[in-house]
């Protein structure tokens, strides 16, 4: 599919270290392609991550969807954007939004030999969240075992049975 007006000459003042004119930046921001996916989306799949960050800077919203319902995070993951997708989840990309068939990215992920890809994307994620202190629902991810084993045994309970009510039901949620 084709860019939309005024892409490439935007991320070629980007990829430059140029500062958009602000008629170019508010035709970028509004235009969407044949695929109602955003600059951000096209060049998530097909750019540079040094301007992917700049475009990210520009105010895309990185949960935004194309006519599929999918986010830029769900095209980069499917097809081996390790590192935009990276990008992506540092700037609070979700993977819970779900798709046309009503499939988020991981679901997607977890059919038949894809599996891989679902595990890579929840490690990446977990790093991130590791390394920003983000809180995971920021990143639409269920809450994992391991950290419901660290938030009960931070409050009261390495097994979840001990101290108020609070902490057995926190460690129970899983």
């Amino acid at each position: 599919m084709a860019h939309a007006e005024g892409w490439i000459e935007a991320y070629e003042a980007l990829e430059a270290g140029r500062t958009l004119p602000a008629d170019l930046l508010s035709a970028v921001l509004a235009n969407r392609n044949g695929l109602g996916e955003s600059m951000l989306h096209w060049y998530a799949i097909e750019g540079e991550p040094a301007v992917l960050e700049k475009i990210i800077g520009l105010g895309f919203d990185v949960n935004a969807t194309n006519d599929f319902g999918r986010t830029a995070l769900f095209e980069c993951v499917v097809i081996d954007r390790w590192e935009a997708a990276e990008l992506l989840l540092t700037h609070r990309a979700r993977t819970d939004i779900r798709d046309q068939n009503d499939e988020d990215v991981l679901a997607y992920l977890d059919e038949d030999g894809r599996q891989e890809k679902a595990r890579k994307l929840q490690e990446l994620t977990r790093r991130i969240f590791q390394r920003r202190a983000t809180p995971w629902f920021e990143f639409g991810l269920p809450t994992p075992p391991w950290m419901v084993y660290s938030l009960a045994k931070e409050i009261g309970g390495s097994d979840g049975s001990g101290g108020s009510g609070c902490e057995r039901a926190i460690f129970k949620r899983t």
